[in-house]
């Protein structure tokens, strides 16, 4: 088992990589909209930012779109305001649409479909006789 090092960590991937561009559509209005947006893999950032929002009793859902929803850079483009519409007079908070299809992009960009190559068989977690073991009854413990 090798130390733990920075060396180590990078190697294995254990930092952040940088926002990962996602495609979402959504309906407003009547109209289909299309958009690119910047998704930030979960982090030492984004864990510590939900932790402390679910302290201060701020809407999770629009806490993990403020947190994660980013620009190319990295840099927050939504507070918890803005998606809840407490931002500015006059505007509403996101439409139903756009959450999902940001709580998609957020999906996709933290969890990875599965390749058949990174599959590994999963155990049950219980122990599987032989046919024939399974066919012989137990012996029967004797009365004394």
């Amino acid at each position: 088992m090798a130390n733990l090092t920075i060396a180590s960590l990078i190697a294995a991937g254990a930092f952040a990589e940088a926002p990962m561009k996602q495609e979402i559509t959504w309906e407003s209005g009547g109209k289909v909209n299309k958009a690119a947006v910047y998704v930030r893999p979960a982090s030492y950032t984004t864990v510590t930012q939900e932790w402390k929002g679910i302290h201060e009793n701020q809407d999770a859902v629009a806490g993990r779109i403020a947190g994660y929803i980013c620009n190319q850079d990295g840099e927050q483009i939504f507070s918890v305001d803005d998606v809840l519409g407490k931002a500015e007079e006059g505007r509403g908070e996101l439409c139903a649409e756009l959450t999902v299809a940001l709580f998609a992009a957020i999906n996709r960009a933290n969890n990875p479909p599965v390749t058949a190559e990174k599959k590994s068989p999963k155990s049950s977690g219980t122990k599987s006789s032989s046919p024939e073991s399974a066919a012989e009854p137990s012996p029967k413990p004797s009365e004394t």
